[in-house]
């Protein structure tokens, strides 16, 4: 399915996953575990944590 995807699709889940990210992190979900749902490499969770979001904002 991944080369049925376009590079815009992927965007767009790359995009939704890391708002799923931040709406994790505002929760107070740690890092790991929003790493492990979201399939987002933990270094981008802590990248996206050290950014303010509309909650903290």
């Amino acid at each position: 399915m991944e080369k049925l995807l376009s590079n815009y699709d992927k965007m767009v889940i790359s995009d939704e996953r890391e708002e799923m990210a931040k709406k994790m992190l505002d929760e107070g979900i740690d890092i790991s575990t929003v790493a492990r749902v979201t399939e987002l490499p933990e270094a981008k969770i802590k990248s996206l944590a050290k950014k303010p979001t509309k909650k903290a904002a």
